[in-house]
């Protein structure tokens, strides 16, 4: 019999949304019952695909039919074509991160080359990709790799290291003196103008070519270039074109790895092992991989790889910036996704090296991740069981941090790993009730005992793991002692300083080496206690500072009054501090207005 939900009265908001939704393209939003989005779709006919969800679901896997049993709530946006749709869905999944949809992860932050859109741009290597910056090339998988490139390119082209925002304005109004790496002949020195501003740009065109892989290109310029000078007899500028032309030939010997005949190429393996599936992704141009990147992929429905390629493959190509109109895969599709016009599938010659290529590189990755995936969840607890001689394996472990500004806004966090892995709907916060006052040792007793005494002995975990030295062992161990019904809970300090072990009874701490897996997973969980506690110790705070009188002070903003809370914790503590202190802290402009109002309050 087939299932129709839409004629359950329990989905009724549901059957009139779907009633009303149009047969146009448009994405679809699902929320949960907290109105939560958990999953974001386009579609051709929106009535029919959304309807589809909801009839004959015993057709869909266990993970889809999981998806529809949470949906409470539709929205959904018209648009005019299928392929808005696609770029609409796109962005929308970026933005929210939906649970149900499939994500790209990476564990790693690669470096980029950043050119930036000031009139005499600098170049440099980074970590934080902002859009607005500049130009960004990359990511490149070895920072060693791209360090020699950019070694290779100064020497070339002499670009500027300083920070200065330069203009032409205050160039031409000398306001700027050469420093030390012009006269060491590192740097033309466009902040003399012993260098133009369209020579210096131009320069910066090259390097952005060169590191598009379009070295063939910046040879042809410079080789032109290098005739000119020669006709016009400026051997002295030819000579550095000469030089310019050498080096860059020999480097784009040391850099190609296949034909150049190859052409401009995208090369994508997505590959699944132990219900886990990545993907490795090349940009081939004039015979070098100017790019390698890997990715786990996020499947939370459980699509085939194949359906997984035209999302995959559409946020690779926009994330880089690929012009390329051929794609090499390891998937026999029928037709190329868009927006490439072919689709390749070698079995032999230079383009099936590369596909071998981009396939060993998937396959590495899988088994990389799967060892990393696995260090922690057993390694790590069989040894902290032998460690700590516990009676069975740590499977679940809580830890308890306190977070508060000189005693003001106390918060604890509790945070529970569960096979060594965060379980995030399992944290708790616990306002501070009976301390008053910057007080750790009482402020422990309480949490322990609120947290502890009405929990089951099958509830208890498996180690409590205290963020503090001894100090902080002794009050939990107190206050675990007075709840009756508790016989003991395996417990220890982790002291933050040189990352020492504390155990009950114990004269000594423990001092482990910082790659032992057991104390990575120990200090991984005090970090997310501490990162829980402070974003809910913060959230109360600033919520408490917009309430302040402080905040009416003309001339003084916000930002001026949370960093005064933020150093001293309260009113009372801010009057007790002076002047003079308000000074150091905000500037004495800002200062004067802010204890002139408390003196007349």
């Amino acid at each position: 019999m087939k299932e129709d939900l839409l004629k359950d009265e329990r989905y009724a908001g549901i059957r009139e949304t779907v009633q009303m939704l149009p047969h146009v393209p448009g994405v679809y939003v699902y929320k949960n019952a907290q109105k939560k989005i958990i999953y974001i779709g386009k579609a051709k006919d929106l009535h029919k695909r959304v309807q589809s969800y909801f009839t004959n679901i015993e057709r869909h896997n266990a993970k889809t039919r999981l998806l529809v049993k949470q949906i409470a709530f539709i929205d959904f946006i018209i648009v005019n074509t299928e392929e808005e749709a696609f770029l609409l869905e796109n962005n929308l999944i970026k933005k929210n991160q939906p649970k149900y949809n499939i994500l790209l992860k990476d564990d790693k932050s690669y470096p980029w080359v950043c050119i930036t859109k000031e009139e005499y741009p600098r170049v440099f290597l980074t970590r934080n990709y902002i859009p607005k910056r500049g130009k960004y090339y990359g990511p490149y998988t070895s920072g060693g790799h791209i360090d020699s490139i950019l070694t290779t390119l100064r020497q070339l082209f002499f670009y500027r290291t300083c920070k200065m925002n330069m203009t032409q304005e205050m160039v031409e109004k000398r306001r700027y003196r050469a420093c030390l790496e012009y006269h060491i002949h590192n740097c033309q020195a466009p902040c003399i103008n012993a260098i133009s501003k369209e020579e210096y740009n131009r320069a910066i065109e090259n390097i952005g070519n060169i590191l598009n892989g379009k070295i063939g290109s910046v040879l042809t310029t410079l080789q032109r270039e290098f005739r000119e000078a020669v006709e016009d007899l400026q051997f002295e500028k030819a000579d550095l074109l000469n030089q310019q032309i050498e080096a860059l030939q020999e480097y784009q010997s040391k850099n190609s790895v296949l034909n150049p005949e190859v052409g401009d190429l995208d090369v994508l393996t997505l590959l699944e092992k132990n219900e886990r599936i990545a993907l490795n992704y090349m940009h081939i141009y004039n015979g070098a991989v100017v790019l390698s990147i890997n990715r786990i992929v996020s499947n939370p429905l459980g699509n085939p790889l194949e359906e997984l390629l035209d999302t995959v493959i559409y946020r690779l190509k926009e994330e880089f910036g690929s012009e390329a109109t051929t794609l090499l895969c390891n998937l026999p599709l029928p037709s190329p996704p868009p927006p490439y016009k072919h689709i390749e599938f070698p079995q032999r010659g230079d383009k099936h090296q590369v596909l071998l290529l981009s396939t060993l590189n998937t396959t590495r990755y899988l088994e990389q991740t799967e060892a990393r995936r696995q260090l922690p969840t057993e390694e790590a607890m069989l040894q902290l069981q032998r460690l700590l001689n516990l009676p069975r394996l740590p499977r679940h472990i809580e830890c308890i941090d306190n977070s508060n500004t000189l005693g003001t806004y106390p918060v604890s966090a509790v945070v529970v790993f569960q096979d060594g892995k965060p379980a995030k709907e399992r944290y708790r916060i616990y306002n501070v009730k009976t301390v008053e006052g910057p007080n750790d040792y009482a402020t422990m007793e309480e949490i322990v005992t609120r947290r502890y005494q009405d929990l089951s002995p099958e509830e208890l975990p498996d180690l409590l793991v205290i963020d503090g030295g001894k100090g902080q062992l002794t009050s939990v161990q107190d206050a675990l002692a007075r709840i009756a019904r508790i016989t003991d809970i395996p417990l220890i300090g982790l002291a933050e300083r040189l990352e020492e072990i504390y155990v009950p009874r114990g004269t000594k701490p423990i001092r482990l080496n910082k790659d032992t897996p057991s104390l990575r997973l120990l200090i991984q969980m005090r970090d997310e206690a501490h990162r829980f506690g402070v974003k809910h110790h913060t959230h109360k705070r600033d919520k408490d500072v917009k309430k302040i009188t402080l905040l009416t002070v003309k001339g003084v903003g916000e930002k001026s009054i949370q960093k005064l809370y933020q150093e001293f914790g309260s009113r009372e503590a801010i009057i007790a501090a002076g002047l003079p202190k308000i000074e150091a802290s905000i500037g004495k402009s800002r200062a004067a207005l802010v204890w002139e109002a408390l003196q007349k309050e």
